[in-house]
């Protein structure tokens, strides 16, 4: 009886060892800021920020209704700020969503590198209506940091989520900033003659 309650301990202490929270990057407001400076050899500002615009024109569109779907693209030079969101959705069997996050990414380009910023976080909780939908709750959206894991510890599995998503954006947005413009090349006319 004690062997087996001093290995369970060990396992459970080896466990708890290994999972690890999610480092949150605070700027000096205290909001939660994604940041990366990324080296991009060879290609000009403007062919990054045609990049990115394409990138973020082909995430807003709504793929079931050809809806647009983000909240606004300022394009003011040398920089591009995309608004969107997403579900986060409860950890259960079925798909429970359990409100939106929004965020703000600003995308500022030189010559040979770039930067991306994701930050202005906010989630909108949702509720079931007298229908059985879930639609957002009326009120203003609370900021992140407000469930920081210090804080709210039922909130750890969200923000992990959440840092997944962005993650996996920041790759897709690196992916389609670096790729190098193919030059458009004239197609040759070839005529058929008559005579063969």
């Amino acid at each position: 009886m004690i062997r087996s309650l001093t290995l369970l301990l060990c396992l459970l202490t080896g466990c708890i060892a290994l999972a690890q929270d999610i480092d949150f990057q605070l700027d000096e407001n205290g909001l939660i800021t994604y940041s990366e400076v990324v080296n991009a050899e060879g290609l000009t500002a403007d062919q990054l920020l045609d990049n990115a615009l394409n990138f973020f024109e082909q995430k807003s569109q709504d793929k079931k209704k050809g809806e647009k779907r983000y909240e606004k693209i300022d394009t003011t030079a040398p920089s591009l700020t995309y608004a969107g969101s997403f579900i986060l959705y409860k950890k259960s069997l079925g798909k429970v969503p359990e409100g939106s996050v929004s965020y703000h990414i600003t995308f500022e380009a030189k010559d040979n590198r770039y930067r991306y910023i994701v930050q202005q976080f906010h989630f909108i909780p949702y509720e079931r209506n007298r229908y059985g939908r879930f639609v957002p709750v009326k009120g203003q959206p609370s900021t992140l940091e407000k469930y920081l894991p210090q804080k709210d510890k039922a909130w750890a599995k969200n923000f992990d989520s959440i840092h997944a998503k962005v993650e996996y954006m920041a790759q897709k947005l690196k992916d389609k900033a670096l790729e190098i413009p193919v030059a458009s090349q004239e197609k040759e006319i070839v005529k058929l003659s008559n005579d063969w």
